[in-house]
């Protein structure tokens, strides 16, 4: 009796400790903690009963493993992310390697038009806030999207974040030292892929209703260019 306790003890701390998310073609949420997923069935159990519970794949839209717990993370971060945009001495001018902007030295005029994203936008294409393009096609959009190392205008100054595989466009800096540029975007490729794998879809309609979800994965990450080597590092916390 004692080790049947110990047992059912186990099992609810673990349910507690994380929560997993069934949401039914019918429109229904099931928090629970998924025990096993098969091809044809997915086994579950309820916080506080002790029986192991079973839904067939057809009946699921889609399922999402410690649901509760990212999206807290979520949170979490973007309010550990909220950065102040600040002003540098960086002037105006594209700057095409790390050698223009360690001397402040663009290569290229500004001749750009900015373009802030929304967050309907960088939810559905990814990537990261700021979009720069040539109204008169003086550089080509594949340059501005691969070549450009980083842009300054109006003392903001943005790095292009596609060198650094933290997905594509540019983040604003946010902290300027002697050594270093600190910066707020996205995730990296990598780590975004890891994240989005946690889904299990079930037709179109599960694919529409992952795709809200998608947002969780290109929440912001701090990040520091140091500027002598060009290296970039992920910060774990606000600067």
């Amino acid at each position: 009796m004692r080790n049947l306790m110990l047992v059912l003890f186990a099992l609810t701390s673990t349910i507690a400790s994380s929560q997993d998310v069934i949401f039914t073609k019918q429109g229904d949420t099931i928090n629970c903690k998924l025990k096993k997923i098969e091809p044809d069935s997915m086994f579950y159990a309820i916080k506080g009963e002790n029986t192991i519970k079973t839904i067939v794949s057809s009946e699921v839209q889609f399922y999402r493993l410690d649901y509760y717990a990212i999206m807290k993370q979520q949170e979490d971060q973007e309010k550990k992310c909220f950065m102040k945009k600040v002003k540098t001495d960086y002037p105006d001018g594209i700057y095409m390697t790390l050698a223009e902007l360690q001397d402040k030295k663009p290569s290229r005029p500004y001749n750009l038009r900015i373009v802030k994203r929304t967050d309907g936008n960088i939810t559905s294409f990814g990537g990261n806030r700021f979009k720069f393009v040539s109204p008169n096609a003086s550089i080509s959009k594949r340059e501005i999207k691969r070549k450009v190392f980083a842009i300054a205008k109006n003392g903001y100054l943005y790095i292009n974040c596609l060198p650094h595989r933290a997905q594509k466009w540019y983040a604003r800096v946010h902290k300027v030292t002697d050594t270093s540029l600190v910066f707020e975007a996205v995730m990296t490729n990598k780590e975004y892929a890891k994240k989005s794998s946690g889904y299990m879809l079930f037709g179109l309609a599960g694919a529409a209703a992952a795709a809200a979800h998608i947002k969780l994965a290109k929440s912001p990450r701090i990040y520091e260019l140091m500027l002598e080597s060009g290296s970039v590092k992920k910060l774990e916390s606000n600067m």
